[in-house]
């Protein structure tokens, strides 16, 4: 069965939070939040003298008024903005994203991986899809995990394999599968408690 999402609303902002997520909110500053793993969709009403920041792995993400969705998941943080401005890592990089933008960072590593996203595919898991543009099957397998709450991995033979197009979320696990898998151009077979994505011509395990 699908991951319930959850919605909370703190100082006039509301996070929307996907399956297997979890975020720390402070009590003495409702405008910060850190995001330990999993997946959120932050609308965040604008403070110029109060910007709201999330604080992921050792990088900080600071809006500037705006709609912006964060993945966690490793060391592994991912931004992308829908609406307004969000300035990653203000102290040190200080990169901006501005709707359309996304970003993909590796806890340690000075460098970010900047790259382009449709707007409408910012935080789309709410809609029940999943919408990528060249992304590794490694990645959709980890989204469709917190998605459907069942744990998804994928075969060593697509680690190289690449993924564009949208996914349409169901309840049930066995359908979605069935739909998605020519989608993905992949076998799927119950692997345990969960999922696993095969080459079309390879051996189940």
């Amino acid at each position: 069965t699908a991951a319930d999402f959850e919605s909370i609303r703190i100082a006039g902002s509301k996070i929307e939070l996907n399956g297997d997520t979890k975020i720390t909110l402070s009590r003495d500053d409702p405008r910060s939040a850190v995001l330990d793993r999993g997946e959120a969709l932050f609308v965040v009403v604008h403070n110029d003298q109060h910007p709201f920041t999330v604080t992921v792995g050792d990088a900080v993400v600071q809006d500037a008024g705006t709609v912006f969705n964060i993945i966690r998941a490793g060391d592994m943080t991912e931004d992308g903005v829908s609406e307004g401005l969000v300035i990653y890592n203000p102290d040190k990089q200080r990169v901006a994203l501005e709707p359309g933008d996304a970003l993909r960072a590796n806890d340690g590593s000075a460098g970010v991986e900047k790259f382009a996203v449709a707007t409408s595919a910012v935080g789309s898991w709410q809609r029940r899809q999943l919408s990528y543009n060249g992304a590794t099957l490694d990645r959709v397998a980890a989204d469709i995990s917190r998605s459907l709450g069942e744990q998804v991995t994928i075969s060593p033979s697509l680690n190289a394999a690449r993924f564009t197009g949208t996914l349409n979320l169901k309840k049930d696990s066995g359908s979605f599968f069935k739909d998605a898998a020519p989608v993905l151009d992949v076998r799927v077979e119950r692997k345990g408690n969960g999922w696993i994505l095969l080459g079309t011509n390879e051996a189940g395990g």
